[in-house]
């Protein structure tokens, strides 16, 4: 029997619950830079990426961004704020192409009601985005930037589900996911090209050895992926 998605929160749905949930969405591409979704919009669809990372990005009243979240095929964008307030307050930027599903918020509404599956699938994919962000404040505060933007590397890629990971990233938006400042990751992004882990030229970040990425990435890599297994077991 065909796989209807790969994201692991549809995945948990018994066959029927899933064929109806998708019956009212719609399939869409992920485009790379896609802005999908921003403050202050009402919270009309949920998005189910089966592959492809969407950003999620948080801005200061200077202007000021930094990513404090990624969603990828274990969760969906904007399904709490659904299941909740019905409007956003953050913006979602699609970082890494892929596909995934457009499902109305309305419908998310009735399953959460009405499916046990679909609510133990949301209390792990809450459980785990809990323990990134808390893993993520201390990485802030004590990991070398090299060693974050390994680590956010590899996760882009495997989030994304894909072996390999092929960005176009200015120095800009580099910096806005780190939290940190353009000449910190220009430093940084030479130090993994000078090690052999990347290819990082006018914008294109590439993945050139994952064993590589692997030993240069902060200790907050091998955390995460315990927790992820924890959580979602061999799915991860």
């Amino acid at each position: 029997m065909a796989q209807l998605s790969a994201n692991a929160v549809l995945k948990k749905l018994p066959r029927a619950e899933l064929e109806r949930l998708l019956a009212t969405s719609t399939r869409i591409p992920l485009i790379l830079g896609e802005v999908l979704h921003r403050p202050e919009d009402k919270t009309s669809y949920v998005f189910f990426p089966d592959s492809g990372v969407i950003s999620i990005i948080a801005e200061n009243e200077h202007g000021e961004s930094a990513e404090t979240g990624v969603i990828g095929r274990e969760a969906g964008a904007l399904l709490p704020e659904a299941l909740g307030s019905g409007m956003s307050m953050i913006t979602g930027v699609v970082q890494v192409a892929g596909v995934g599903w457009k499902v109305p918020a309305a419908e998310c509404q009735r399953l959460y009601a009405q499916s046990s599956h679909f609510r133990a699938a949301l209390a792990a994919a809450a459980e785990f985005q809990l323990v990134e962000s808390r893993q993520s404040l201390l990485c802030r505060s004590f990991h070398k930037v090299e060693g974050r933007l390994a680590r956010w590397i590899l996760e882009q890629a495997e989030r994304g589900n894909q072996e390999v990971v092929d960005l176009v990233l200015t120095q800009e938006v580099l910096a806005s996911m780190l939290a940190v400042h353009r000449p910190t990751v220009s430093r940084a992004a030479k130090t993994l090209q000078k090690h052999g882990a990347i290819d990082y030229s006018r914008g294109r970040l590439t993945l050139s050895d994952k064993n590589k990425l692997e030993r240069l990435s902060c200790p907050c890599r091998a955390t995460l992926q315990e927790q992820r297994k924890r959580i979602f077991g061999k799915e991860g």
